[in-house]
Order: structure tokens, then sequence, then C-alpha cells
């Protein structure tokens, strides 16, 4: 197609969708925005549309007339700059008159929407939206902020500080935009409905953690002094066995004489008599008071693993802590060894 041609039907499509018409006012601006438009026109028909985008936009700043951001708008769309070219359009559609006007603004819409990137930012209501520094819209938002295709920065100020993002779009994307603060984390209200002044008062004194190594701890201290225990018992039961066989041994040799034996100067074999039968009931006594003990302990391990109380924590020098509910409140059970046993003490009040 020949150059001069080409450009014929360019200035067609620039000039009879809204002819030129001389303007009824004649104010200084209104002439001046007249001579800009005739300007515009004029380097169109010489093929210079970047020089005519140039005059159009001069005239419409001063006078803002339909016919001459029709005009603008076009050739923004024929010179590469299509974000602006996008705005004028949409400017175009919102006060268009008549339904055709409407329709001959949104085909230039569609096709524009794709040569460029969207974003649907979210951030509280009354924020204004920065972009690249600049400010383009008060939150929440009406339709989605139109940008060139690339990467851009956003901002927005809240009352929790300032929210900000980078972002990249792609021509013909919609990027949807989070800028809402995180939320702050509820504050637990103070129990039984004390007031935070007077909560600090009433509190356990143990965290799940320690209590439950206090609890290990004492488990464990308690099986370790059982199993001793009962280690003792079975050796002073072992000794009692062979203690009783010496004894029964001096039964069976003098036990028939009596006492009378012992008063006629044999008094070494009544001194070793008398030590195997002491002995004997010693190691008895001795392995049923461990035998007795480790099955204390052992019960007292038992119960600290099951009833160990909420209130006793490992090292920290808490007492026990009260049982909330049933007949006994305030009762607790603690486990207790000492040298001449082991076993639990209830403290508390009824």
């Amino acid at each position: 197609m020949p150059r001069s041609l080409r450009r014929g039907l360019l200035l067609a499509s620039l000039l009879l969708a809204f002819p030129v018409r001389a303007y009824a006012e004649d104010p200084v601006p209104e002439r001046e925005a007249q001579a800009r438009f005739e300007e515009g026109v004029a380097r169109v028909k010489a093929g210079n549309i970047e020089g005519a985008r140039m005059s159009f936009a001069q005239a419409y700043a001063l006078v803002r007339k339909p016919t001459i951001l029709w005009n603008l708008a076009l050739a923004e769309e024929k010179t590469g700059h299509p974000l602006e070219a996008l705005s004028h359009f949409r400017e175009l559609a919102r006060g268009a008159q008549n339904a055709d006007d409407r329709g001959n603004a949104e085909k230039h819409i569609g096709g524009l929407m794709a040569q460029t990137g969207h974003l649907d930012v979210v951030a509280p209501a009354g924020t204004q939206l920065l972009v690249d520094g600049a400010a383009v819209a008060i939150l929440p938002l009406a339709e989605a902020v139109d940008v060139s295709a690339g990467r851009h920065r956003l901002e927005v100020h809240t009352d929790q500080g300032a929210r900000d993002a980078d972002v990249e779009v792609a021509a013909g994307q919609l990027l949807h935009v989070s800028l809402i603060p995180p939320a702050e984390p509820p504050t637990a209200p103070p129990p039984n409905g004390a007031s935070p002044a007077t909560a600090g008062s009433v509190r356990e004194s143990a965290t799940p953690s320690s209590r439950a190594s206090g609890q290990v701890v004492a488990v464990v201290l308690l099986g370790t002094v059982t199993a001793v225990s009962v280690a003792l018992g079975a050796y002073f039961a072992i000794q009692t066995q062979s203690d009783q066989s010496t004894a029964d041994g001096f039964r069976q040799n003098y036990g028939k004489y009596g006492k009378s034996f012992c008063f006629r100067g044999t008094s070494l074999v009544c001194t070793q008599w008398n030590q195997a039968v002491q002995t004997e009931t010693r190691d008895a006594t001795f392995s049923d008071v461990f035998y007795v003990a480790g099955g204390a302990l052992a019960a007292g391990a038992v119960a600290a693993w099951l009833f160990w109380p909420r209130g006793i924590a490992g090292g920290d020098g808490a007492s026990p802590a009260s049982l909330p509910h049933g007949p006994l409140r305030g009762l607790a059970l603690a486990p207790t060894v000492g040298p001449g046993g082991a076993g639990l003490t209830a403290v508390g009040r009824f």
C-alpha cells in the first residue's frame, strides 16, 4: 500500500470519527485549544503522528472536549503509548452520550487491555495506593489499576505502618495483590474473669514442660531407689538363709543339751551359736524392711506417674498445687523419700 494512502487512512481514523468543528465560544483558552487542535491535524496530514499527539495533548489540557480526547487517544495508540491511550479511551467510554460512541471506545479498550498489565490491590479502606511513588487511587478500588507491563513497586500507608510490595505483571495479566497488615494475635482473657491487673497474682508456678520434667525426674528417682531397695532385700534374704543354716547346725549338734550345755564351760560354742542366731534375726529383719520399702517406693513411682500435682515443677521450689475439683478441694499428693522408707504425703485442706 502506498505511503500516502496509509497516511490518508490514518487521517480519516483520526478526524472522521469526531469531525473538526469551530467552537461556539471564543475566549482565550478556546482559541488556543482550537489552534493546537488544528496544528495536530496538520501534523497528521504531514505524517508526524508523534507531533500530533503532543498538539492534541496541549489542546485537551486547555479544553476538555470529547473531540480532542478521541484524537489524542488515537494518536497515543498509534505511537506506542498504550497505557495513556487506554486511560483516555476509558474516559471516553464513561462520558459517551450514545451507545455507538461507547461501543467505538470499548473496541479500542479491548485491544489495549492486552498490551498493558492490571493490578487488583486489596488494602484497608481509605488508604491511598502508590504505584512507583505516584498516588493512583484510594482503596478500595472500583476497578483494577492499569499499569505498563513490567516491574512495579506498590505502597500503602496504614495505622499499623507502611506496607509495600514489588510485583511484576505481564501484558494482559490481571495480578491480585494483598497489602493488608497481618492481624495482631488476640489477647487471651484472664482466667475466672479477673482483670489483667489481678490476673498475674493467680497463676501456675510451672509450665507444662517443667511439670513433665519434674514428673519424669521423680519417677526415675523413685524407680531407682525401688530397685536398690529390692536388691538389698534380696541380698539380706540370701544372708538370712546362710545364717539360718549356721544356726541350724548349732541346734542340731547342741540343741539336745539345752541351756545346761553352755554352763559347762563351752562358752565359745555358746557365743558362736548366739551370734549365728542374732545374725539370722538381724538379716531377716533387714530383708523385710527393704522389701517393704521397695514396695512403698514402687507405689510412690506409680502414683507420681499417674497423679503428679500440676503445681510441682522441676526445681522451681513451688508447693504442690491444689486439686481443682471434688470434696477434697486443695488436696495434693507428693512423693517422699527418707532414711526410714518412702511413700506419699497428702497436703491440703478440706
